[in-house]
């Protein structure tokens, strides 16, 4: 939390306050504070206040002072966003949101407040129509650097308590294609589907929500049958824009959505119609939905048609971007061989499979506590195991100033990253090709990341040695590793693919996607479908379909990082996690202790459901 550096109350009082708060003398400065606004009323003084009562402890009074300040100056920012930080401290995610919107509100260019708040409505489950919030969704995903991917359950959420979308919820909630589509032809209107709000969100966000999905597939299958009907519903204008933004959501998932043998008639003869040169915009736009349109015999010449069109992005993202990472895969240098065996199968299932591949990424720092010394310095940075390089990216766009080198073994991950770099303007990371097993050299890096990499290699401390041979003494890594209690429906499915000899393959990954249902037990196919990376093929693979995978515990990586020499700094977690773990805990202020995060796991097995992350440090 930091005070103020500007204000509009007396300058002599307040500014003796400042002085006083830069000191750490915050008692002193609480008297100031008071007596400035004794003199007049001034938000920076009640923030300040707000801030000192924190400090002290006392959150109720600090947030009653960061009300009084926005009662001053209705636009003054820090404000809400450390009542938001007091909020989240004790869980209190809806009143934090609701600051974060406010924020938002009042500096509505500030990317790192509009990413804050999609970070804490990702999840949120709307009661309550607000159009409020809907209005700052479709704000945030139109900034195209805006991070809005995995904000698609609040963006759901929202979708679903909308008077608007109403009258589609009985088509919504049909599992059966005849069903649906009787629901559909008896609706009053279909205009919410051309609704800016839900046109956009396809575009922007991955929806992790089956029945969504089963909606959104007897759509495509709608728009499919009716492509040549006159006058159906929708002008020639609007279905090619309700089709163009399916598109981009199949593409997204990279075509997750079953087909049925009926679609695959009509889909033959639209594909042919297209590649003899025939058909327009709905019927390219229709078709993008079930395959890329890059795989097309006359790509090249669709690209040339439609690039000036309503649908030139989504022939950019199928088949100019493609074209594009076929010339970058050939410039990327090469920094160490790849002999290992498990390496190169690792290798061969990222050049089949790119992971992950994303729509947008994040400019918000992790943890300011432990990487912001990293700011405004020329610092190295190793990316070990960078796959598409959104981390690498968004480490980049963190600390512009840092010199960033990202290695991965995958030329088609990292022809990926490469042009992910371009589009974002970031030019401070180098992507090579290399083995973290070859990596060596006299040049140390002041920081280190290898986020979901180690799990996946032969001997995982082997690879773990390694950079911590990189890492200059003080040095910082951020490691990302798979826990074993969380994984539990991931192993279960993994079982059963063995089991049942599914394969890689795009189809054997969509068949067993398609199968789960009838296979796991009820809890596993759930615990499943609660992972986003079941709602995209590649990420599906790389969740039950890999071919090496370790899982961890918190004591074999308190063993590891014994063995290491490296020392525990933090795990990444929500604020309302470490709200219940000081509670558990109270004796462990710093929360280092891993003895009392077995405990704490054990008793929420789905803390670490994503992956244990968390920073180590090696003394200096």
């Amino acid at each position: 939390m930091k005070a103020a550096t500007a204000t509009n109350a007396s300058p002599s009082t307040y500014q003796r306050a400042q002085e006083l708060i830069k000191k750490k003398d915050f008692m002193q400065a609480k008297t100031l504070l008071e007596q400035s606004l004794a003199e007049g009323p001034s938000a920076g003084a009640w923030h300040d206040l707000g801030v000192i009562h924190y400090i002290g402890g006392n959150k109720q009074k600090a947030v009653e002072c960061f009300e009084a300040a926005v009662n001053v100056d209705p636009e003054y920012d820090q404000a809400y966003v450390n009542a938001a930080e007091v909020f989240l401290s004790d869980g209190f995610v809806l009143h934090a949101l609701d600051c974060y919107a406010r924020a938002v509100k009042a500096r509505p260019g500030n990317l790192i407040y509009r990413e804050k708040f999609l970070n804490l409505a990702r999840n949120f489950r709307f009661r309550i129509f607000n159009p409020t919030l809907k209005q700052l969704f479709l704000e945030s995903m139109q900034i195209p650097e805006c991070y809005t991917s995995d904000a698609g359950l609040g963006w759901l959420g929202i979708l679903q308590t909308d008077p608007g979308f109403k009258a589609l919820h009985k088509a919504v909630r049909q599992k059966n294609y005849k069903k649906f589509r009787k629901a559909f032809e008896g609706l009053p209107n279909r205009d919410s589907l051309m609704d800016v709000y839900f046109l956009t969100g396809l575009k922007r966000v991955r929806i992790p929500a089956f029945d969504f999905e089963r909606f959104l597939t007897h759509l495509r299958r709608l728009l499919l049958e009716n492509l040549e009907t006159a006058d159906w519903h929708f002008n020639q204008e609007d279905f090619t824009a309700l089709a163009d933004s399916l598109a981009h959501c199949c593409h997204y998932t990279e075509y997750a959505f079953c087909v049925t043998e009926e679609e695959e008639s009509a889909l033959k003869a639209l594909r042919a119609r297209v590649e003899s040169g025939g058909g327009g915009e709905k019927d390219v736009a229709v078709l993008a939905s079930y395959v890329p349109l890059g795989t097309l015999k006359n790509a090249a010449s669709i690209l040339d048609k439609y690039s000036e069109s309503s649908l030139r992005n989504l022939v950019k993202i199928q088949i100019g971007d493609p074209l594009e990472r076929a010339k970058v895969r050939n410039t990327i240098p090469r920094l160490t061989k790849i002999e290992d065996e498990v390496s190169r199968n690792v290798q061969e299932q990222y050049e089949e499979s790119p992971y992950p591949q994303w729509i947008t990424c994040s400019s918000l720092i992790y943890s300011e506590e432990n990487e912001g010394s990293l700011r405004n310095k020329k610092a190295r940075i190793l990316v070990a195991g960078c796959g598409t390089g959104k981390e690498a990216i968004e480490l980049g766009l963190v600390f512009p100033d840092a010199e960033i080198l990202a290695v991965d073994l995958s030329l088609t991950s990292l022809s990926y990253a490469v042009q992910k770099a371009r589009e974002y303007a970031v030019k401070n990371v180098t992507f090579k090709q290399g083995d973290i097993l070859g990596l060596e050299g006299s040049d140390l890096y002041d920081y280190i990341a290898c986020s979901g990499v180690l799990h996946h290699m032969k001997e995982p401390l082997e690879g773990w040695r390694v950079l911590e041979r990189l890492l200059r003494p003080g040095g910082l890594m951020r490691v990302a590793l798979y826990s074993e209690l969380a994984r539990s429906h991931v192993v279960a499915a993994r079982n059963v693919i063995a089991r049942k000899k599914y394969r890689p393959t795009p189809d054997d990954v969509r068949r067993f996607r398609h199968d789960c249902a009838k296979l796991l037990r009820r809890r596993d196919y759930k615990g499943l479908m609660e992972y986003r990376d079941f709602y995209a093929l590649s990420e599906l693979r790389d969740l039950v379909f890999h071919v090496q995978e370790h899982r961890f515990d918190i004591s074999r990586i308190q063993q590891s990082l014994r063995q290491l020499g490296l020392t525990f700094q933090s795990f990444f977690l929500g604020a309302s996690v470490f709200s219940e773990y000081r509670k558990m805990f109270p004796q462990d202020q710093a929360m280092q202790n891993l003895d009392n995060w077995v405990l704490f796991e054990k008793k929420r097995p789905k803390t670490f459901v994503s992956m244990y992350m968390f920073w180590c440090r090696k003394p200096g």
